[in-house]
C-alpha cells in the first residue's frame, strides 16, 4: 500500500476503536494520563508477554501521528503480521474477517488462472454456507434445496474484498450487531445463545475447519474415522469438506484461513484465529466428507419390514416409550433398524404387527450411527393388509 494512503488511513483512526482492539486482543490498561494518553501491557503468551505501548488519546498532538505509527509497529510484530492488515483489522473493527489465501506455484504477482479463482470464491461461498446452516442446526450433511431464511440473508449480507497485491487473498466480512459493556460483562465468553447470528456462523466456520484437522490427524494416525457427533456439533460437515477440497482441486499447495474477531463481543480463547489446510489432504477431506454425507440423516424416510424385536421401559411420570426394531432394506440391503422413542399408541400397532407377522410401514428420520440405522421421531405407522403378512 502506498505510504500516503497509509498514512491517511492511519489519521483517520478514532484512538477510542484502537483501544477496543488492543483490549480485545490481549492488551490491558496499566496507566492512564487523564484523557491525553493510555499506557497498555501485552498479556497474552509468547516472547512478547509484558510488551507495553503508550497510544495518544488526542489528534492535536503535533507527533500523534508518529506515536500511533510506533504503536501500531509494536502491534503488528506481537501478531506476526505487518502493519497494513492491522490498520485493515481497525477499519472493520464492527465487522468479523476471515482471510482465504490461496497459495500456489503461480501467485507470485497475485494472478491465479481464472479457474482457481472461480473455485476458491465458490469454495469460500460453500464453506460459508455450510457454516450459516451449523449455526442453525448442525449435522453432517446438508441436502441441496430452498435454504432457510437466515441463511440466505447472512449470505446477502457477507462482503468480499479484492485480492491483495504478492498473494491471492479473498477477504470476507462479516458484520457484527455491537452489544453494550453492560450485556458483555454479564455474558461467558462462550455463551453463543446471546451471540448475533452472524457471529455464530463465523464461530461455526473456524470451529469447523478446526474440527476437520484434528479429525485428519486422527483418521491418518489410527487408519480410522472417530464418532463425527462432536466434531459436527462444531461445525464439520461433508458440505464443508467438499467445499475445501473443490478449492485444492485447483492448482492450490495449501489454502490458508485467517480470521479477525471483532472487538464488539468478547472473543473467548478457544476461539481459532489462523488454519492452514495442505493440499496433500484433499483426497482425505473427501473421504472424510463422504463418510459424513453417508452419516446424514434422511428425513420423512419410508421404512417397510417386519418388527423382530420390541422393547418397552418406563420414563418420568409413568409414560411408557418404547424402541421398536424393523427387519427392513435401506440402499437395497437388508438391515435391521432400530426405531426409537415410540410412543405408546405406535408402539401397540407394532406389538399387534409382530403378534400377527404382518408387514409394517412407518416413516421419520433415518440416522446412521456407526454400523446401525435408527429411524427417530416416527409417525404415520400402518400395518399393511393381512393377505400380504408373513407366515
Amino acid at each position: 500500500m502506498d505510504e500516503e494512503i497509509l498514512r491517511s488511513k492511519l489519521l483517520a483512526l478514532p484512538p477510542q476503536d484502537l483501544i477496543s482492539y488492543l483490549r480485545a486482543h490481549g492488551w490491558d490498561t496499566i496507566e492512564d494520563a487523564g484523557g491525553r494518553w493510555i499506557a497498555l501491557r501485552y498479556q497474552g503468551e509468547g516472547r512478547y508477554k509484558g510488551a507495553t505501548i503508550r497510544v495518544p488519546l488526542s489528534k492535536s498532538f503535533t507527533d500523534y501521528g508518529l506515536r500511533l505509527t510506533e504503536v501500531l509497529e509494536t502491534v503488528a510484530i506481537v501478531e506476526s503480521r505487518d502493519v497494513e492488515t492491522v490498520i485493515e483489522d481497525l477499519e472493520l473493527l464492527g465487522s468479523d474477517t476471515c482471510r482465504f489465501r490461496w497459495v500456489g506455484e503461480a501467485v507470485p504477482s497475485g494472478e491465479i488462472p481464472l479457474p482457481s479463482a472461480v473455485r476458491l470464491v465458490g469454495g469460500v461461498r460453500e464453506m460459508l454456507f455450510a457454516a450459516a446452516y451449523a449455526a442453525l442446526h448442525p449435522q453432517t450433511f446438508y441436502p441441496p434445496g430452498r435454504p432457510p431464511m437466515e441463511v440466505s440473508q447472512f449470505l446477502r449480507e457477507v462482503r468480499v474484498s479484492a485480492a491483495r497485491t504478492g498473494s491471492y487473498v479473498v477477504t470476507v466480512r462479516v458484520a457484527v450487531e455491537p452489544m453494550i459493556p453492560i450485556r458483555i460483562s454479564l455474558l461467558e465468553a462462550d455463551d453463543e445463545a446471546e451471540m448475533p447470528f452472524n457471529r455464530r456462523v463465523m464461530i461455526h466456520l473456524a470451529r469447523g475447519l478446526e474440527a476437520l484437522q484434528d479429525m485428519l490427524g486422527r483418521v491418518v494416525a489410527t487408519d480410522g474415522m472417530p464418532d463425527p457427533a462432536s466434531y459436527v456439533q462444531k461445525g464439520l460437515s461433508a458440505n464443508l469438506c467438499e467445499a475445501l477440497a473443490d478449492v485444492l482441486d485447483e492448482g492450490a499447495m495449501r489454502l490458508e484461513a485467517a480470521i479477525s474477531w471483532s472487538p464488539r463481543h468478547r472473543k473467548s480463547a478457544a476461539m481459532p484465529t489462523r488454519l492452514v489446510v495442505e493440499r496433500e489432504s484433499r483426497d482425505w477431506i473427501r473421504a472424510i466428507g463422504k463418510t459424513l454425507k453417508e452419516y446424514s440423516p434422511t428425513f420423512d424416510y419410508e421404512l417397510h419390514g417386519v418388527v423382530v424385536r420390541l422393547d418397552r421401559r418406563p420414563q418420568r411420570r409413568k409414560d411408557w416409550v418404547g424402541n421398536v426394531w424393523i427387519l427392513g432394506f435401506v440402499d437395497d440391503r437388508p438391515v435391521q433398524v432400530l426405531v426409537k422413542g415410540v410412543a405408546e399408541q405406535e408402539y401397540d400397532q407394532f406389538v399387534f404387527a409382530h403378534k400377527n407377522k404382518h408387514v409394517v410401514t412407518c416413516r421419520g428420520e433415518l440416522v446412521r450411527q456407526g454400523r446401525q440405522y435408527i429411524l427417530q421421531n416416527v409417525r404415520d405407522v400402518r400395518i399393511d393388509a393381512p393377505e400380504v403378512s408373513i407366515r
